[in-house]
């Protein structure tokens, strides 16, 4: 007599699973699998993406092993039934005699085409892969599902900005827009060019000060030297030669500056002249 397979799901919802394991990507199989199975959330509830991992793991074997739709059921049940049996708390040793117990009763000589039965061969086979899998991590099975895990959950108050798009009319041509896009550029070029030419000037104010202020304190330092009276004669001519150069040095530097003084008023009169017959120039040639 044939046993009841279609416990969790019919012939037709696994026949539709088979063609979208093959078809589909694996996101859309595992959402059919998932509704089937009634693991919704598992998204969202890591208890249900394990059961529904161990749930495809077995089905993947099945077609693996290609056995038929009763076959493939039957091999479903038997592990979801060690599933609950590790759930529910049975020790490993417990659970593995479960499964030689179901797997010796369903084990036949001849089991059939497809029948909810396995032969000899195809029971060493399934023993080996959930071996491999369940047993192999019983344990760790067992603390996912038994073990009560800390949940904090928040929530928060969000204002969602809706965005505003401009309405197609307002829209402008392409060739206005890349102006306006150029003009930003050389209106920010010439910013940074600005911001780099007034560094730059504050830069060569503040090195000018500290050359001037050394000068200044260079000369203060050689003027108080100079004022000390002198100890012997050979200091005295010493010092007479250095006031004497001082003041020399003081006469060259006023009339370079006074030289200088005129060569600059001189330049920028040459260029104001120049000025007028450039721009009289640019008239002419327009």
């Amino acid at each position: 007599m044939t046993k009841e397979v279609w416990i969790y799901f019919s012939e037709e919802q696994l026949k539709d699973y088979i063609r979208l394991s093959t078809e589909s990507d694996s996101a859309t199989s595992a959402d059919f699998l998932a509704g089937i199975l009634g693991f919704k959330d598992y998204r969202f509830e890591a208890r249900d993406a394990i059961k529904l991992d161990y749930a495809s793991y077995n089905l993947a074997f099945a077609s693996e092993q290609n056995f038929g739709l009763i076959r493939t059921a039957a091999l479903y049940n038997f592990g979801h039934n060690l599933l609950l049996t590790c759930m529910g708390g049975a020790s490993l040793a417990d659970a593995e005699a479960t499964a030689k117990s179901e797997l010796i009763s369903a084990c036949r000589p001849k089991p059939g085409a497809d029948t909810p039965f396995f032969s000899p061969e195809m029971v060493a086979r399934i023993g080996q892969y959930f071996a491999r899998t369940l047993f192999a991590h019983y344990r760790l099975y067992q603390q996912c599902f038994n073990t009560e895990q800390d949940l904090t959950e928040y929530t928060d108050s969000l204002l969602v900005e809706t965005p505003i798009i401009p309405l197609f009319n307002e829209a402008i041509p392409e060739a206005e827009w890349i102006a306006q896009v150029e003009e930003k550029r050389v209106q920010k070029e010439a910013e940074e060019a600005s911001a780099a030419a007034a560094a730059a000037a504050a830069a060569e104010k503040a090195e000018l000060e500290r050359t001037e202020r050394e000068k200044a304190e260079a000369h203060a330092a050689r003027m108080a030297e100079l004022a000390k009276k002198p100890g012997t004669l050979e200091e005295a001519v010493e010092k007479m030669v250095a006031l004497r150069l001082e003041k020399e040095r003081e006469i060259l530097a006023t009339e370079y500056k006074s030289k200088e003084d005129i060569l600059l008023q001189k330049l920028e009169n040459l260029e104001a002249r120049a000025r007028p017959s450039t721009v009289a120039e640019a008239g002419k040639k327009k």
